[in-house]
């Protein structure tokens, strides 16, 4: 029983990395649902990753100059998360403030070209990621991610797909329940306490800023898409750094 439940974790969370991150594995199974849900479940343990490559480069990286040391942290975010969220931050962006009906917006999330919006709020996140990563104590630079795919899930859980087709983000938001709200919390809240726990409250209002975004994405087209989670991860990792770098 165990030994099942440790292979199927494990092949879940290989399954997350493949989509999430640029490391190189190869995948000998086959999925099904069970592993798509397990593997959003366990979609923390991603972040975790992700915040403990970050924490060596902080750590490592002797340079005093924080906007450089920002811009090389950056660097390597963009470079593990292959800038997948980015992508959907730009296309929901283009979207959602083109002023047009909610079929056409959904049209223009799917136009790979970059539009007005789209490129101000890459620039915008990128910006603040190369001042906030430099200027962020250890622990918030290595809870960023954790918080963003934390979000992310909480995000899906709220929603329904937006669109009759489905596209990558169908079975994220389909199998989300609240199972997987409540892994969201738990990894966040227990990393959290563990780290600092004056780290709660931003991260609690992250959450709260996340819920009320999808809420508002959900007025405007129906549900949530891909794109849509991926914009939730990067402006929920945006605005932690923000609160983390205001309140504490």
């Amino acid at each position: 029983m165990m030994r099942n439940l440790l292979f199927n974790s494990s092949k879940s969370i290989l399954l997350m990395i493949t989509f999430f991150t640029r490391i190189p594995i190869k995948l000998q199974s086959e999925f099904d649902d069970n592993d798509y849900k397990l593997g959003i479940i366990l979609l923390p343990i991603i972040g975790i990753v992700i915040g403990i490559g970050l924490l060596i480069l902080k750590i490592f990286t002797f340079i005093s100059s924080t906007y450089v040391l920002g811009l090389i942290l950056t660097l390597f975010y963009l470079w593990i998360s292959g800038g997948l969220h980015l992508d959907g931050l730009g296309d929901t962006l283009d979207g959602l403030f083109s002023g047009r009906d909610r079929e056409s917006q959904l049209e223009i999330m799917k136009d790979s070209r970059l539009g007005t919006f789209g490129a101000l709020g890459l620039i915008f996140v990128i910006g603040a990621y190369i001042i906030l990563l430099g200027e962020g104590t250890l622990a918030t630079v290595f809870l960023m991610p954790i918080v963003g795919k934390s979000s992310t899930m909480l995000s899906a859980y709220m929603s329904d797909y937006a669109r009759d087709e489905e596209g990558l983000g169908f079975k994220f938001i389909t199998l989300s329940d609240k199972t997987v709200r409540n892994s969201a919390f738990a990894f966040s809240f227990i990393i959290g306490i563990i780290t600092n726990y004056m780290i709660l409250i931003p991260m609690v209002l992250t959450f709260i800023i996340a819920g009320i975004t999808t809420k508002w994405i959900q007025k405007k087209i129906g549900g949530s898409t891909g794109d849509t989670l991926g914009f939730i991860n990067e402006f929920s990792q945006v605005m932690f750094l923000l609160l983390t770098n205001v309140i504490l």
